[in-house]
């Protein structure tokens, strides 16, 4: 077995919390589609309640978004053309406010964090 992989029958789940409380890192690659998995909402809501506690830091990656946008606003506003908006709205109706909120802050403080940003083929640091 090599170092990343589990055992058969372990929540993968709790074994990424774990990981992430376990760890003094993250990078976080924030797609188009980064909103689509409630799992990943949650893992930056914990990266970034790790980091608030000081004992994480954080490297964004912005993948074909940037991060001169607010992604707050990215999440709410319908005029920006923002695929976050419509997973937010579906979010808004399936999940409590409290949850929905806190990933809305996370993207938002990710959002704040000097990172890399990937477009069309190049990168800037």
């Amino acid at each position: 077995m090599g170092g990343g992989d589990l055992p058969k029958g372990v929540n993968l789940r709790d074994a990424i919390r774990c990981a992430i409380e376990g760890s003094t890192f993250s990078v976080v690659i924030l797609s188009r589609e980064f909103a689509s998995s409630q799992f990943r909402l949650d893992e930056l809501v914990q990266i970034k309640e790790q980091h608030a506690a000081g004992t994480h830091a954080c490297l964004p990656v912005f993948f074909h978004i940037s991060p001169d946008d607010d992604c707050a606003t990215l999440v709410v506003d319908s005029g920006s053309g923002s695929c976050f908006h419509d997973y937010f709205n579906l979010y808004k109706t399936q999940f409590t406010y409290r949850r929905v909120h806190a990933w809305i802050q996370a993207i938002a403080w990710l959002a704040g964090i000097s990172g890399w940003v990937l477009t069309a083929g190049r990168s800037v640091i």
